[in-house]
C-alpha cells in the first residue's frame, strides 16, 4: 500500500509539474519580444535554448513516467530543475515570485524522490519536503494577514481589488466597494489558510480543502490572470495528500 501511495504521488507530481512548466515556457515565448529586449544574465539565444529544452524535458518526462525507468525519470526531472534555476538566474532572482520559487521547490523534491526512489526513507523526506513547504506558504500568507489590521478589517483586500494593477474585472471592482463582503472575504480567506493544517488529521476534510484550494487558485487566475500560481500550486496537492496518509497511518 505505501509502494502504491508513493508511485502515484509521483506519477501526479511529474504530470502536473510539468503542466506547469509548461504553462511558464508558453509565458516566455508568448513574451519573447519584450523579453529579448531586457538584459539578462545569459544571450538571448540561451535563454530561448533553454525555454525549448523545458518544454522538451517536460514531454520526454511524461513519455518516462509511463514507460521510463526511474533512474532516466529522475535524470530527466533532475535537468528540468537545472533548466528551470538557470532561468531564473537569468532574471537575476525570478520572472514571478512565488510561483517560480514553488517550482524550484517541487523540481527539486521530484528530483530526490526519484533519485532515491531505492531508498524509501529518502523518497518519504523528499515528499514530505514539498507538502511541508506548501502547508507553509498558506500557513505563512494567513499569518501575516492575521497580524495587519486592514486585513482584519477587509479594508486592504478593498484596497487591493481598486487599486491593483491587474486588469480586475469591472463586476469585481464593485463588489470591492462593500465593506461588509469585503471583511467577510477577507476572513474566509485567512480562516481557508488556517485550515489546511487540521484538514491534514482528516482525509475527507483534506480532500474537501483541497477541492476549494483548487478553486481559490482558479478565482485568481480568472480575475488576476495568475496562471502560474494555480498550475504550481495544484501539483503540489498530490504530496499534501502524501503527507496527510502519513499522519493517518501513524495514528491509526
Amino acid at each position: 500500500m505505501a509502494g502504491t501511495i508513493v508511485d502515484s504521488t509521483l506519477t501526479l507530481t511529474t504530470l502536473l509539474s510539468g503542466v506547469a512548466v509548461l504553462v511558464q515556457s508558453a509565458e516566455y515565448v508568448s513574451l519573447r519580444r519584450t523579453l529579448s529586449r531586457l538584459r539578462g544574465s545569459f544571450s538571448n539565444r540561451i535563454f530561448v535554448g533553454l525555454i525549448a529544452s523545458q518544454i522538451l524535458l517536460v514531454i520526454l518526462g511524461c513519455l518516462l513516467d509511463a514507460n521510463g525507468s526511474f533512474e532516466l525519470r529522475a535524470l530527466n526531472s533532475s535537468v528540468l530543475f537545472i533548466c528551470t534555476l538557470l532561468i531564473s538566474l537569468h532574471f537575476r532572482g525570478s520572472f514571478n515570485g512565488g510561483a517560480d520559487s514553488m517550482t524550484l521547490v517541487v523540481l527539486s523534491g521530484l528530483s530526490v524522490a526519484l533519485l532515491f526512489t531505492h531508498n524509501p526513507q529518502a523518497t518519504h523526506a523528499a515528499l514530505l519536503y514539498i507538502a511541508v513547504q506548501s502547508l507553509l506558504s498558506y500557513l505563512v500568507a494567513g499569518f501575516a494577514k492575521l497580524r495587519k489590521a486592514k486585513w482584519r478589517s477587509g479594508q486592504a483586500l478593498a484596497n487591493y481589488l481598486q487599486k491593483s494593477s491587474y486588469d480586475v474585472p469591472s463586476v469585481v471592482r464593485a463588489w470591492s466597494r462593500r465593506p461588509a463582503l469585503c471583511f467577510a472575504s477577507s476572513w474566509a480567506l485567512m480562516l481557508f489558510e488556517f485550515a489546511l493544517l487540521p484538514a491534514l488529521f482528516d482525509e475527507t476534510a483534506l480532500l474537501g480543502w483541497m477541492a476549494l484550494g483548487a478553486l481559490f487558485h482558479l478565482t485568481n487566475f480568472a480575475i488576476f490572470g495568475l496562471n502560474r500560481f494555480f498550475f504550481i500550486w495544484i501539483s503540489t496537492y498530490p504530496a499534501l495528500y502524501y503527507l496527510g496518509d502519513w499522519i493517518w497511518q501513524k495514528a491509526s
